[in-house]
């Protein structure tokens, strides 16, 4: 009970605090939990295989299709609902790392120009360009912390069900 209390404190740290790393140290531990259920399915026997075998088959089938098709995870449905969009691709974060890029070049430029109006407006257009990156930045990582946590539920719904099945293998046997 406490290590699963501590997990969920680690998620919500993660969830308020991104840039602080510790979204990574969720992930390792979720790496951790999956090389511990993947060495138990080997060398523990009964039920406790079966709780190993389920939580792995379950947590490593979230991480593929988190893999093939992110756009459809619970993780990106329930941020949107919270109201974040994080539907920014790589492509787009890309586009507006372009448009810095140019903004830089326009301001540049604009000190230079005799025009204050031309100054602001390219300076503005600079601060919404690094606002909008600095958001969808947090918007992601607040997205791979939800899936990150998503996995191991996943994984413990596994456990549970390889406990369910086994337990059930076991009473038709004897009866």
């Amino acid at each position: 009970m406490l290590i699963a209390v501590t997990y969920v404190a680690l998620a919500a740290i993660a969830c308020a605090r991104p840039a602080d790393g510790w979204k990574d140290l969720l992930w390792f531990v979720n790496g951790f939990a999956l090389l511990y259920a993947t060495l138990a399915v080997g060398y523990l026997r009964r039920r406790h295989q079966a709780m190993a075998s389920g939580f792995l088959l379950f947590a490593a089938t979230y991480i593929a299709l988190l893999w093939w098709s992110p756009a459809t995870m619970p993780a990106r449905q329930i941020v949107n609902a919270i109201g974040f969009d994080v539907s920014v691709s790589a492509n787009q974060d890309a586009k507006l790392r372009s448009a810095m890029d140019q903004s830089t070049w326009e301001l540049t430029v604009a000190v230079n120009a005799a025009s204050d109006e031309y100054r602001k407006r390219v300076q503005e257009q600079y601060l919404k360009a690094q606002n909008r990156m600095a958001a969808n930045w947090w918007n992601q990582s607040r997205e791979e912390t939800i899936n990150a946590f998503i996995m191991m539920l996943a994984g413990l719904i596994g456990c549970l069900t390889g406990a369910h099945v086994w337990s059930k293998a076991n009473r038709n046997v004897e009866v």
